[in-house]
């Protein structure tokens, strides 16, 4: 579409002043291409994460990247086994984990029992956590308050 084109058109169509005027843009249109990128890992992730499960510490990717970006990436860098990938808490989204273990609540402090600022916080419904814990391997699209919440837990 040439400049002169497209300023007749902005001009029919009240200076495209609302998305309504603006639809006639749309018309006709050619997709062209579609690409993706990927960055690569880190040098030393693969190796840093095998050594982790050897010493016997389980790690736990918390991003805010999507579902699939998160699950693609643990799944490059050994977090994951193809194998784990049919268990229902190994990849889940901050908000999924949320819902199923509850927000952080406090409890009272026995020692101070009339002082609010020293209560515990803990995770809503701790007999969830702890099934969603065994299996647990990545928290995508993941809050602050999420990676809080996954760490009062733990």
């Amino acid at each position: 579409m040439s400049w002169e084109t497209f300023n007749q058109l902005k001009e029919a169509n009240n200076d495209f002043e609302k998305e309504a005027d603006r639809e006639c843009l749309e018309c006709d249109l050619e997709a062209i291409g579609i690409f993706g990128l990927q960055d690569p890992l880190r040098d030393t992730i693969i190796d840093s994460i095998a050594r982790l499960k050897v010493a016997g510490i389980t790690t736990i990717m918390c991003t805010g990247d999507n579902i699939d970006t998160a699950t693609a990436i643990s799944l490059n860098a050994g977090i994951v086994a193809e194998e784990d990938l049919g268990g229902r808490y190994t990849c889940m989204t901050g908000e999924k984990f949320r819902e199923f273990v509850g927000t952080i609540k406090k409890i009272a402090d026995p020692k101070y029992p009339d002082d609010r600022e020293k209560d515990t916080p803990t995770v809503g419904d701790i007999h969830k956590f702890k099934k969603v814990k065994a299996e647990l391997r990545v928290l995508a699209r993941s809050s602050p308050e999420d990676k809080y919440l996954l760490v009062t837990g733990l």
